[in-house]
């Protein structure tokens, strides 16, 4: 049974060509608008975006990137903190793109920290500098640097002639973990050929609204990196999920521990919070992956387990506290962590029930050879399966 949403059921083959008229019509009636108040053809479609802190005001626990990309920021921290911003190196003053640290967990305040200036100013005088921030107004130029990559653009979108549907969504902010992503896709292209279901592939964000979400049963999350949605698409999202779709994070789309959208990472990733993974020599290393036994039986024919290579995240406590399902855990006894060691309860690959809904994530997926494993794409595929929900069946994680 397709999944149902407040708009109705999924469209069906035959409403498809309807579907593009509207997307393309409605493209067409906000330009002509736009023409007929006077707004000029140059207009950033950034201006009109409702990303995440834009309103925010200026101030010393702002995102760093806000006072990056304002030329009147920049120039009062200048005058408290000659040189500072002179002296900052690499990812630190990266703009274009942003990395995801500078929106979200590097403040002015911390960052002034990480470069040891942060006994130069006393009390008084961060309260003066918080004080001159604030009082900046928020201007057009700041709205459109903030909002500069999320996208809202309404194009044409082919929706498979399949009783179900899956949606990849590819956007990458940041880091690109590169032919990974690829494989991702490929491999789940592969498993829908198999089960007879239709595939989207897409890296614009336009289509986090109520009607396309709508039309999919699963939406995959494909090692995404940094923020990707609006406030009108993350509500899109999360309402798609309460009333029965099927979300999937693959990796790096775990790595929402900058907090930069709560609802995913307390509800989606269970409360995850990636703190990193080996690196240098031990970034990659076979460990052995336990599988466990569930309800959704995912994963059940490779009980109780099988040693894989890869990259291996860990979380700064076991999301097994807050509630889901442990599919497959780490023995890290099989191979060296490090300082991320987490014990003998270390999750790789977790489900939960959301609302009508269901949430899987894996942590799997940094080497592309991992879908090439015959244990971890038969898992693989039981988590797309038991996420879709194809036979519409309670959840039960």
């Amino acid at each position: 049974m397709p999944l149902e949403t407040k708009q109705g059921k999924k469209l069906n083959s035959n409403n498809k060509k309807k579907l593009r008229f509207l997307i393309n019509g409605a493209s067409l009636y906000i330009a002509c608008l736009l023409v007929c108040i006077g707004v000029s053809s140059n207009l950033h479609a950034s201006e009109m975006i409702d990303c995440p802190s834009r309103e925010s005001p200026f101030s010393l626990d702002s995102p760093f990137f806000h006072i990056l990309v304002s030329p009147k920021a920049r120039q009062v921290v200048n005058e408290q903190l000659p040189g500072f911003l002179d002296s900052l190196q690499g990812d630190y003053k990266r703009v274009d793109p942003p990395t995801p640290e500078l929106r979200s967990t590097y403040s002015l305040t911390r960052s002034v920290a990480m470069v040891g200036r942060s006994n130069q100013l006393s009390d008084v005088q961060l309260q003066d500098l918080n004080q001159m921030l604030s009082s900046l107004n928020i201007t057009d130029a700041d709205r459109r640097a903030r909002c500069a990559t999320y996208d809202a653009n309404l194009t044409e979108l082919d929706i498979p002639e399949a009783d179900n549907r899956i949606l990849v969504f590819n956007k990458v902010v940041g880091f690109h973990h590169g032919p990974v992503v690829g494989a991702g896709t490929k491999a789940i292209q592969k498993i829908a050929n198999e089960l007879g279901w239709g595939v989207t592939v897409t890296s614009s964000a336009g289509v986090f609204t109520p009607e396309i979400l709508g039309q999919y049963d699963l939406v995959v999350w494909n090692n995404n990196y940094g923020d990707a949605l609006t406030l009108s698409q993350r509500e899109a999202f999360k309402e798609y999920i309460s009333l029965g779709g099927g979300y999937l994070g693959i990796h790096a789309a775990g790595n929402y521990w900058f907090n930069i959208w709560p609802w995913y990472n307390e509800v989606l990733l269970g409360g995850a919070r990636s703190i990193g993974h080996p690196m240098e020599q031990h970034q990659f290393q076979e460990a052995y992956v336990e599988v466990e036994s569930t309800a959704g039986g995912i994963g059940h024919e490779q009980m109780p387990g099988w040693t894989l290579l890869e990259e291996w995240y860990s979380f700064a406590t076991s999301p097994r506290a807050n509630g889901v399902t442990v599919i497959a855990n780490l023995d890290e006894s099989t191979y060296q962590p490090l300082r991320w060691a987490m014990g003998e309860d270390h999750p790789i690959v977790w489900s939960s029930c959301v609302g009508d809904g269901r949430a899987l994530y894996t942590a799997i997926g940094h080497l592309p050879e991992v879908y090439s494993d015959p244990n971890y794409s038969a898992l693989f595929k039981d988590a797309i399966v038991w996420t879709a929900n194809p036979d519409r069946t309670q959840c039960q994680p």
